[in-house]
């Protein structure tokens, strides 16, 4: 005599351990959003259909507006422009790495050399506005009455440098070098602030950086900071100096911050947040400080 009622057994038959809610939400997910559509059909809410094969309800509400919106075609997976979407966590070093060599880098150049993962491009123009600006070079055109002269005084310039001089671009994005200068024995971190007090509206931040292991010696030319903040530029690290034309002469401070403990402020902080975090840590021993000028 046929039973009443057949159930499916809790186990496998074929004796493998089989995941039923796993194959759905893995390779048979299209399978799973129309059992949601299906379910919806017989009068479920959101909530009950969530419950019965282990998801959100806000997935499952999801679906149901692609269904109702597309029909069925909305239901299928929609390709990403990039893998990984966001960038890889070592995305910025990678980038910092490449800018650091003296090329005329574009969008398609840094992704060219990136190799994998390799973010979608769109996703690296976000990223690379970060940790640089770009700047559009001001060039010399070939039909300039004074172009033979402007290179000629710019040759002579650049050949009257002494032996060992490093010709940096104004804005320069790699950092200058940040030696150590003896702190006091209790210091377990160091933090570097480089500004500019003469700026026509005020302060003007260029590089924000915590985290900075004493016994390291100091920070390398072009090497990063650990922990680095967002200056007024609107990126992350060093932005070099860039004044007004004719503005005059402005100084270029760089004050390095000998703490007797850990600053505990999430990298992107701003100079005000910064300081502030300094103000309330109240364990600074020691502060250096080094000027220098530049003007246009």
């Amino acid at each position: 005599m046929r039973p009443p009622s057949v159930y499916a057994k809790l186990s496998c038959p074929a004796g493998c351990p089989c995941d039923l809610l796993g194959l759905l939400h893995g390779p048979h997910r299209i399978a799973c959003r129309l059992v949601m559509i299906l379910l919806s059909h017989h009068g479920l809410s959101a909530a009950a259909i969530a419950g019965l094969l282990g998801c959100d309800p806000a997935t499952v509400r999801r679906w149901i507006h692609c269904y109702n919106t597309h029909g069925v075609a909305g239901l299928a997976d929609r390709p990403r422009s990039g893998r990984p979407r966001l960038g890889s966590p070592r995305l910025h070093q990678r980038l910092r790495r490449l800018l650091a060599e003296p090329k005329a880098w574009t969008i398609g150049r840094l992704w060219s050399h990136l190799g994998r993962p390799a973010p979608s491009q769109r996703t690296l123009r976000r990223r690379v506005r970060e940790v640089a600006c770009w700047r559009r070079p001001r060039l010399v055109a070939k039909d300039d009455p004074d172009r033979d002269q402007i290179l000629a005084d710019l040759r002579r310039t650049i050949a009257e440098l002494p032996e060992g001089a490093a010709v940096l671009a104004e804005d320069e994005t790699t950092s200058t070098c940040c030696p150590g200068c003896g702190p006091p024995a209790a210091t377990r971190s160091l933090v570097l602030i480089v500004d500019d007090p003469d700026a026509p509206a005020g302060r003007f931040s260029h590089w924000l950086a915590w985290g900075i292991d004493p016994s390291v010696g100091g920070l390398a030319e072009g090497q990063a900071a650990p922990l680095e903040g967002r200056n007024d530029f609107g990126t992350i690290g060093y932005r070099g100096p860039c004044p007004p034309p004719g503005h005059g002469r402005h100084r270029y401070r760089f004050r390095l911050h000998a703490l007797g403990g850990d600053l505990r402020l999430a990298p992107g902080a701003d100079s005000r947040e910064l300081e502030r975090a300094l103000n309330g840590l109240g364990n600074v021993l020691a502060v250096a400080e080094l000027i220098g000028t530049y003007e246009r």
